[in-house]
């Protein structure tokens, strides 16, 4: 590949053997490299090609207005992500990461404070993610000498279980977007009721429904409570246990399979949190 145009000093334009534009990212490749230079693989991280008219779009783009420092943090954060997770990572990702830190950054600076009310579920959920996470803010801290709360590796650890992707990815992720919108219509219908899609429940619910989605397709099930517990909740909430009993309809329906009664255990709260509090 040979540089035509240098964005910033971590990406250039070049042109690939068959004379098609990328953009080519990597450390000082903008700097260490004069025009017209032919690089060789060592010589850079990334590439995107103009197939992907989106990203190429959108990286152009950030390279004028987003200071390069991000692009490396960014770069080095999905690296170490790479080489511990061993996992295919979207692209986008480069993008989605450098602008979500660049603007922390600038939040920071200006001392507005977001919290990230998953932090719990992140760190239960996602904990290869969150380790990444934290890597991240050391290295942010090495870099820009902003010390951000762990929350802030919560949100990195988000950035990069949304860039996960298999051959199979896209028709799960139809399913599950599927599976969690009915599964909500019914919690709606149920009840009668709106639910708030801007409250921290809701937020808390979707994120259980992804995971018990992503179990359902991939076969999983909880082990089954010893009846106890079982038995308390579906006596204390009987409404929410009914509407839990719907719900392992549809999914006998859909998925050909039963619920446990952890399962339903954990429909049965979540659901009382949102009807209660929305």
């Amino acid at each position: 590949m040979r540089i035509i145009k240098k964005l910033n000093n971590s990406v250039v334009i070049a042109k690939d053997e068959r004379d098609n534009e990328v953009v080519v990212m990597g450390k000082g490749i903008g700097c260490n490299y004069p025009m017209g230079t032919v690089l060789s693989r060592d010589d850079f991280e990334r590439v995107f090609v103009l197939e992907d008219q989106k990203t190429t779009r959108d990286v152009i783009s950030m390279s004028g207005a987003v200071p390069e420092i991000y692009f490396d943090i960014s770069s080095r954060i999905i690296t170490y992500a790479r080489d511990t997770m061993n996992l295919q990572l979207n692209e986008h990702l480069y993008v989605a990461l450098t602008d979500h830190l660049y603007f922390a950054a600038q939040r920071y600076k200006e001392q507005l404070v977001v919290q990230n009310r998953l932090l719990w579920e992140v760190k239960k959920f996602y904990p290869r993610e969150f380790k990444v996470g934290l890597f991240g803010l050391g290295v942010i801290y090495e870099e820009l000498n902003i010390l951000f709360p762990e929350e802030e590796a919560g949100n990195i650890a988000f950035h990069l279980a949304n860039a996960q992707y298999s051959p199979e990815g896209t028709l799960q992720s139809v399913r599950t977007t599927t599976a969690i919108k009915d599964i909500m219509s019914i919690v709606s219908y149920h009840f009668g009721i709106t639910l708030d899609d801007d409250s921290l429940n809701y937020s808390r619910f979707v994120t259980h429904l992804q995971f018990f989605a992503q179990r359902l397709m991939d076969g999983i099930k909880l082990e089954s409570d010893d009846g106890f517990l079982f038995e308390q909740v579906k006596s204390t909430y009987y409404k929410e246990f009914e509407c839990a009993l719907r719900i392992e309809d549809y999914i006998k329906l859909n998925f050909s399979t039963s619920l446990s009664k952890s399962e339903l255990i954990y429909l049965t709260i979540h659901i009382h949190r949102v009807v209660n509090r929305s």
